[in-house]
């Protein structure tokens, strides 16, 4: 319950950054970079295409507010992927809170959410494929490969999240029952 009325303020923080910062914030030339390769749908010199591939998903829409909006719940997303991880291990629910306090209360991390930059959307991603790979002891064979396309959209959007592929084999390999589970036949 506790989480929930955390959630619920950190709504409303979100609420008064997308007011206060309508539509969006563009203060990077990296964000016009982002926002032609989703009008023109074509590969950047500069910058990976994932995120303007997510920008151009939200295009019908035609508004960055939209954008802003998708990148706070995805915010609230993360909070919730670490709540839920640190329950499942076993952590009491007032320490599961405190650690995802940080990201529903961050100034830094509202500012990220309301930024039309990538970092969201690949942090997003990074923290659902450790979720998905880390939330069973042995794995199927299917939240492995779901952990890799996470992962590996994570690094098409930033690609400084690319070691994340390594760390997420090598702990597939190093961890307790490290054969994952076959489907039955």
């Amino acid at each position: 319950m506790v989480f929930v009325i955390a959630v619920a303020a950190a709504a409303e923080l979100r609420v008064v950054a997308a007011l206060g910062f309508t539509p969006a914030i563009l203060d990077r030339l990296d964000s016009y970079d982002f926002l032609w390769g989703a009008v023109r749908l074509s590969p950047s010199v500069l910058n990976t295409s994932g995120y303007s591939l997510f920008l151009w998903v939200l295009s019908p829409f035609g508004s960055l507010a939209v954008v802003t909006a998708v990148q706070h719940v995805l915010g609230l997303g993360i909070a919730v992927m670490v709540y839920a991880v640190l329950r499942r291990f076993g952590l009491p629910w007032w320490g599961a809170v405190l650690a995802s306090a940080p990201v529903l209360f961050d100034p830094a991390q509202l500012a990220m959410e309301q930024n039309v930059m990538p970092e969201l959307l690949s942090t997003f991603l990074m923290v659902a494929a450790v979720t998905v790979v880390i939330w069973e002891t042995a794995p199927g064979w299917w939240r492995l490969v779901a952990a890799g396309l996470l992962a590996g959209a994570s690094a098409v959007v930033l690609p400084t999240s690319l070691p994340l592929l390594v760390l997420i084999s090598g702990y597939v390999l190093i961890r307790p029952g490290a054969t994952p589970t076959r489907p039955a036949d």
